[in-house]
């Protein structure tokens, strides 16, 4: 619930997190310098919460708080510690040292927590997203922030980052012909950069404070920000530094610029682009300076009397990285979108390269059928058409405004099958792995979307994966050309509950034909009760049977075809005039 403006400033500063979500940084390459010199080249991973440095090789790397120097690190009681063996000098792998180690899944479980304590266990809709279904334009403002130690201004880049942004030329990869392609020509995301400058020369807000500051506390940055007290000393930080920057340019700001398009008297989204790289971790904790999302339940921030909820931080060095992608990775966030990681992965990756909320690429992916319909609203999530009957089917790509999509119940009533077309070409899914029907799981009983998983809320089918063994998320595309051209019990991978146990459905002769895949499906078992219109033709794999009042009509042409059996209990009738013919195709009769 929304709190009321009238609270203390000195309450406004014990912000409450709504929601903090970042981007999933994977290998991104960094130089490190040991105390005495020399450079060494490695890699940094993780989110805001947790992040680690490794090799090559993915041993581990850590900072070893008393010499300095980056030594390869040892599970300790579910902690990470340094080593004797440096980077740089020691070969990890005859040490015997364990590659990919990391700290406790409860320890990475409590950092998050402590950064989103109101995570809500359902993933549903933000009010924010409620106009997304009609044409809009969302004014973004982006800030430019230094610190107090950055005497030198950003490099004079602006056209770069103006193209980033807004580029409107066919093909260009922006975020704003992302969010219009994803959302079918109805959201246009148009940013404005500030200071303002003369479109070449950035001008930036230069804090009070130097960088460390907005750093964690650690043997070697006594300035740092607490890592023992649940994250209020970082959020208070975060909260000040986001305040100056507003007020050091609100009045820049033009009075004719509407910066509340969805009226909800908030601002549509701020964006901050941090001068310098995402910060290297010495310890197990949240780091502010990562890029990432943020909205809160109050603020006493504002601009042109809408106060700020929603804004965005990106890190110079990544965002010169990722580009566009970590754009509308966070821009999405601020929609109302959740990131479909695992917060403790364990190798698995329910989503993978398949949706922009899993894992960022650049150009941007789009994002699956799924989070278009409930966060952007720019598919009518009610309005899905389900397959309920067995039938020859054919989707467009998720690219396309029209039949993109389909849902299928699951046996299981928290449970259901979502289909779409995913081709691997244009600007912003050119960086798929394939071309192919895509088949996954949503999970409404999961928590706190894919984080906590498994159960996952979204589940990918993928050859060879589990619940518990990762399989091959680079090959979840159906397609007969590729090898794949079923998804049934007995199939590579199989049909199955988020129990690993397998359901009652078939879908077969997947065949991508140009800008189409086309299929067919059955049931393995189907049931028939006071059904008021029967489907003229019905396959079974195993048992057609009915129950209660089912009758065929008298201008009814009905067909049963089933594998195994066929039962018509009491209350089945065809009415003079009407047509029924049935299969058994195991016996040969008919």
């Amino acid at each position: 619930m929304e709190r009321k403006r009238f609270l203390s400033s000195a309450l406004c500063c014990l912000m409450l997190v709504f929601n903090a979500s970042g981007a999933y940084l994977t290998n991104f390459p960094q130089k490190l310098i040991q105390p005495d010199g020399k450079v060494i080249h490695c890699f940094l991973s993780g989110d805001e919460y947790y992040s680690w440095l490794h090799d090559e090789a993915s041993f581990t790397i850590i900072q070893d708080q008393e010499t300095g120097y980056y030594c390869y690190a040892l599970n300790q009681n579910g902690m990470l510690v340094a080593s004797k063996y440096i980077v740089g000098v020691d070969d990890p792998a005859s040490a015997g040292l364990q590659p990919g180690i990391q700290i406790s899944p409860e320890a990475i479980l409590k950092l998050r927590k402590q950064s989103t304590p109101d995570l809500p266990d359902e993933p549903e809709p933000e009010i924010k997203s409620a106009l997304m279904n009609a044409p809009r334009t969302l004014n973004n403002i982006v800030i430019y922030v230094r610190f107090s130690d950055q005497t030198t201004e950003f490099e004079p880049k602006q056209a770069t980052y103006s193209s980033y942004f807004n580029s409107a030329e066919t093909g260009a990869n922006s975020m704003y012909n992302y969010f219009r392609e994803v959302s079918y020509q109805k959201l246009n995301i148009v940013s404005l950069f500030f200071p303002l400058n003369n479109g070449k020369e950035i001008k930036s807000y230069r804090d009070a404070h130097i960088r460390n500051y907005y750093c964690p506390s650690t043997a070697q940055n006594d300035s740092g920000y607490s890592v023992t007290d649940g994250g209020t000393m970082r959020n208070e930080r975060e909260y000040k530094l986001i305040a100056n920057a507003i007020k050091f340019i609100k009045n820049q700001v033009p009075s004719s610029l509407n910066l509340d398009t969805d009226k909800d008297d908030k601002v549509d989204n701020v964006c901050f682009i941090i001068r310098g790289n995402p910060f290297i971790p010495t310890t197990s904790c949240s780091i502010l300076l990562w890029p990432h999302a943020f909205k809160r339940y109050y603020s006493d921030i504002y601009i042109k009397s809408k106060w700020i909820n929603c804004y965005n931080f990106q890190i110079e060095g990544y965002l010169d990285y990722k580009q566009t992608g970590v754009l509308c990775h966070e821009m999405f966030h601020s929609i109302g979108a959740g990131d479909l990681y695992r917060c403790v992965s364990n190798g698995i990756s329910p989503v993978g390269p398949w949706d922009i909320m899993a894992e960022t690429t650049n150009p941007p992916q789009s994002m699956c059928a799924e989070y278009k319909a409930r966060y952007g609203r720019w598919i009518n999530l009610d309005s899905i058409p389900e397959i309920k009957v067995s039938g020859h089917y054919s989707l467009n790509p998720i690219s396309s405004a029209k039949n993109n999509c389909y849902k299928i119940n699951f046996s299981n009533p928290y449970e259901y099958y979502m289909l779409e077309f995913r081709v691997k070409s244009g600007t912003f899914e050119s960086s798929l792995p394939g071309t192919g029907l895509i088949i996954y799981r949503i999970d409404k009983s999961a928590c706190c979307r894919n984080l906590n998983g498994p159960p996952d809320w979204i589940y990918i089918f993928r050859p060879g994966g589990s619940n518990s063994v990762n399989g091959n998320i680079a090959e979840a595309y159906f397609d007969a050309s590729v090898g794949r051209p079923a998804f049934q019990n007995t199939s590579y991978p199989a049909c199955h509950l988020n129990t690993d146990s397998k359901d009652n459905i078939s879908i077969e002769n997947i065949l991508v034909t140009g800008n189409t895949v086309s299929f067919d499906v059955r049931f393995y078992n189907v049931e028939y009760s006071n059904t008021d219109q029967l489907p003229p033709v019905t396959k079974a794999i195993n048992q057609i049977k009915t129950s209660g009042s089912v009758v065929v009509k008298n201008a009814d042409r009905i067909l049963f075809d089933s594998g195994d059996e066929i039962f018509l209990n009491e209350g089945f009738e065809v009415k003079a005039g009407g047509q029924f013919e049935t299969i058994v195709s195991s016996c040969g009769s008919k």
